[in-house]
């Protein structure tokens, strides 16, 4: 995403485009000056009031510009606008919306969800390092989140979904539009923690394409505070699209296996990768607490 600020508060714009910069690799953040040769394919933040803007400019570039408002009054209800002083993550969530509504992309993901992505050497213990992630996300900072597997096996399967097509209604609900509750496709385990209703064995979701599993990941992002998928070592490219996409990608190994992850992922999503060394001791367990508190400590 591209961005183009034109703010006047020089010390705020400094400080917003260093954040926004920082907190994710896929934003391209240009501070307009009136000297930017080509700012067409950026979207336009201002703190400049659309009563200040001529009303034939103001038209012409209202569906790419969001105003910073400090108050409701600030700005008209038709026109794109977020609060001024928003956390980041809000902030980027807003700018996203906008610039894929503006580009055509559809909604987007919701950026306040934490989109985290689990790998591992080996399969045997990537199902267990994820429920031991998100029960110490509960357990320290409260919220719902939701696991959603992506390697060929599920190991968060019921057999009492064997026999529905629960998958295939979720997708449909979400293209149509009709999609309403979570607690429709998903079901909560008793530490809090929700998966979706998919049989044990073989995955469905691993046969997913990209864009399917966009969907559902976009639609569960508004409805969850973090959304964990497990992908063991399953690294198709469907895989690696939401590895790219995610916030933060934590892999679990024990030194026997190289899998080569610098290489596997490009080169943009190897800023995102936290390694923790399966050993089952008390390092292991602080390692992951480390992990925790770096996720949930960034925009601190």
């Amino acid at each position: 995403m591209r961005l183009g600020l034109l703010i006047k508060d020089s010390e705020y714009r400094d400080a917003l485009a260093a954040r926004l910069s920082s907190f994710d690799n896929d934003l391209f953040v240009n501070i307009l000056n009136g000297t930017n040769k080509d700012s067409s394919q950026s979207l336009i933040v201002t703190d400049i009031l659309p009563g200040e803007i001529d009303p034939g400019v103001l038209k012409k570039i209202s569906a790419r510009t969001v105003f910073l408002k400090s108050s409701d009054k600030d700005v008209p209800a038709d026109l794109h606008s977020v609060f001024k002083y928003s956390s980041v993550s809000c902030l980027i969530s807003e700018l996203s919306a906008v610039y894929n509504e503006w580009r055509g992309c559809g909604p987007g993901r919701n950026h306040v969800s934490k989109l985290i992505t689990v790998c591992s050497e080996t399969d045997l213990y990537s199902g267990i390092s994820c429920l031991q992630l998100a029960r110490q996300i509960i357990y320290r900072y409260g919220g719902n989140i939701l696991i959603v597997p992506l390697s060929y096996v599920n190991d968060y399967g019921s057999r009492e979904y064997s026999k529905n097509n629960d998958l295939q209604r979720l997708l449909y609900s979400i293209i149509s539009g009709r999609y309403k509750r979570p607690d429709i496709y998903t079901y909560t385990d008793s530490y809090g923690i929700s998966f979706l209703h998919l049989p044990p064995g073989i995955n469905p979701v691993a046969y997913l394409s990209e864009e399917e599993i966009m969907l559902i990941l976009t639609e569960f992002g508004s409805q969850f505070d973090a959304v964990i998928c497990d992908a063991g070592t399953c690294f198709r490219s469907e895989n690696l699209a939401v590895i790219k996409e995610s916030d933060h990608l934590i892999c679990f190994g024990n030194g026997r296996r190289e899998i080569g992850l610098g290489s596997i992922i490009e080169s943009e999503a190897e800023g995102k990768v936290m390694r923790i060394r399966l050993s089952g001791s008390p390092e292991e367990a602080a390692e992951l607490d480390r992990c925790i508190q770096l996720i949930y400590g960034r925009e601190k």
